[in-house]
């Protein structure tokens, strides 16, 4: 019996214990890669760089210094270093997928918020190896009002695989954007092989396949928000220059929107400099406009004083027919002052709406075909 209270002050003073141990793993736990971070960052700032005002390196440095205390990073060299600055994380954004395209390693992004991001490397340690410890953090530096790398480990001791997680479809869209707007046709095991071929590095066929419908996605939105701006564009042409002739028409579409129909150009120097000094003769053709959009150029051209084209004006319309041609000379009529067509000679291909809408509105115009279409 006397050795109850004793016995009893040791199992308190176990859980006691027990608790304590639970505490402490509990509490370890909650020490995750942030803090870790964190505690690097700021001996990093401790230890290295004391005032915003001195600059770091010279102003030799092939990145270029700027004299606030940060390094200014090149758009695309995909070269990373200590206290490098962005004005944005979209910037450093597009700076890690740079050094993914120049050094082909394998990262990941371990942490994004809007202040600051972290990236590690993706590869995967074999059984014995050590696991490689490469990463990158940036955040934002109030008193730059910048976002900085803090952080960066350059060196990695893993090798390199020949993938990388950075190499999302969509940012295999940016990188095709361009050659799709061009080239609508292009394949998507073309882009594959683009891909292997440029930067030595490995998608997938339903990644490259995405891409180029997200890439022509970018593209439409483009073109629309284009689009919504002609009458802005308009405006600034006739702005800019004086007695100019720009005609922009539209029809309603299905949603009761406007929707671009067809567009006319002939500014005032070109008008000007063809009725007092060029020969009155000019052709009249039509072209295909080889993009997405499709529609047609059409386009009235003379000749100079030095026997050289010279443009007079050009309208976009969605097919070429007799309507369309009608209304473009009934434009080219007003700013020429053609009247009926007499002492004047246009040169075509004699395209059937183009021949029927000159015959209708320059009656005494002297027409003839382009030496190119004649048969041998």
């Amino acid at each position: 019996m006397g050795d109850e209270p004793e016995r009893d002050e040791t199992e308190r003073y176990e859980a006691d214990s027990e608790a304590e141990r639970y505490e402490a793993e509990r509490n370890e736990q909650q020490f995750d890669e942030e803090a870790r971070v964190e505690r690097n960052v700021a001996d990093f700032v401790d230890e290295d760089f004391d005032e915003y005002a001195t600059p770091v390196c010279s102003d030799d440095d092939e990145d270029g210094v700027e004299k606030e205390g940060y390094l200014r990073y090149i758009k695309g060299s995909g070269n990373l270093k200590l206290r490098q600055a962005f004005d944005s994380l979209e910037a450093f954004k597009k700076a890690m997928v740079d050094y993914v395209l120049k050094h082909r390693w394998n990262i990941k992004y371990v942490r994004w918020e809007k202040d600051k991001s972290e990236l590690k490397c993706a590869s995967e340690a074999e059984e014995g190896e050590e696991q490689c410890m490469w990463k990158i953090y940036c955040s934002y530096e109030q008193p730059l009002q910048k976002w900085l790398v803090k952080v960066l480990t350059k060196e990695h001791t893993c090798m390199r695989s020949g993938r990388s997680r950075l190499l999302t479809q969509e940012v295999i869209a940016g990188l095709f954007v361009d050659d799709i707007r061009e080239n609508p046709k292009l394949m998507p095991k073309e882009i594959l092989e683009d891909i292997q071929k440029r930067w030595e590095l490995t998608a997938t066929i339903d990644q490259c396949r995405n891409a180029k419908k997200r890439a022509l996605e970018i593209i439409k939105e483009e073109q629309d928000l284009q689009f919504s701006r002609l009458r802005d564009y308009r405006v600034e042409l006739l702005e800019s220059n004086k007695d100019s002739s720009v005609h922009l028409e539209t029809v309603q579409g299905d949603d009761g929107s406007d929707v671009f129909y067809r567009f006319y150009v002939c500014f005032a120097a070109l008008k000007k400099t063809w009725t007092s000094h060029c020969r009155p003769i000019f052709g009249l053709d039509g072209c295909f406009l080889k993009c997405t959009t499709k529609g047609q150029l059409l386009a009235a051209v003379g000749r100079d004083a030095n026997n050289q084209m010279f443009p007079i004006a050009w309208a976009v319309v969605d097919v070429e027919n007799e309507p369309n041609w009608r209304w473009f000379i009934e434009k080219l009529q007003i700013d020429l002052n053609l009247q009926d067509g007499n002492g004047f000679t246009v040169i075509s291909d004699r395209q059937k709406g183009l021949l029927n809408a000159v015959e209708d509105l320059l009656p005494r115009v002297e027409h003839r075909m382009c030496a190119r279409q004649r048969k041998v």
